[in-house]
């Protein structure tokens, strides 16, 4: 289990780019996202490096600290 905490500055899986093979070498990582709040226990709300919230909540299975 990924635990982590407010403010910690994470990488978002994308998903999109795991199944394409248009691009081999393009990186599967976006980001830099920093935690916002914990929702639930492996649930998380980020925010850009700006302070903009995102829309959904992540698990944190799709997160890796940075």
């Amino acid at each position: 289990m990924r635990v982590f905490n407010k403010s910690d500055k994470v990488l978002l899986y994308d998903a999109a780019k795991a199944n394409s093979h248009l691009g081999k070498f393009l990186p599967r990582w976006l980001g830099l996202f920093i935690i916002a709040q914990r929702v639930a226990q492996d649930v998380y709300k980020l925010k850009t490096m700006e302070g903009r919230p995102l829309d959904t909540p992540h698990i944190a299975l799709l997160l890796k600290r940075s």
